[in-house]
């Protein structure tokens, strides 16, 4: 499994109010999963995509896990893209998500809480 190296050496303030971001396609011949988690109140839910070079969506999902932190939902949102991708076949997989704790835990950076 590969981790997009998105977040590699960057800041993580405020961005600046003219730059713009977008999603980057993965390598031809991959596919890359894109997941993330949120919580309102005490219900947690998540999902993910799962995209080709093209922007093709091959597959997608989205979960309510009751009662859960922001951080739990996000490793499920990645446990169930890489659930479904590996079902699926692929094994070429970029994982991209907006969590710095997931990402750092995905890099061997920390250990899994």
């Amino acid at each position: 499994m590969l981790v997009d190296d998105f977040f590699a050496g960057q800041s993580f303030g405020l961005a600046p109010k003219n730059k713009i971001v977008q999603w980057e396609p993965p390598p031809p011949g991959s596919v890359k999963i894109n997941f993330d988690g949120s919580v309102q109140h005490t219900s947690a839910a998540g999902g993910y995509i799962i995209r080709d070079c093209k922007g093709m969506v091959l597959r997608a999902g989205s979960h309510h896990y009751g009662c859960a932190s922001v951080l739990m939902a996000e490793a499920h949102a990645l446990r169930d893209g890489m659930q479904a991708a590996t079902v699926a076949g692929y094994k070429d997989i970029i994982v991209e998500g907006d969590n710095q704790m997931i990402i750092n835990a995905l890099l061997g950076g920390i250990s899994s809480p």
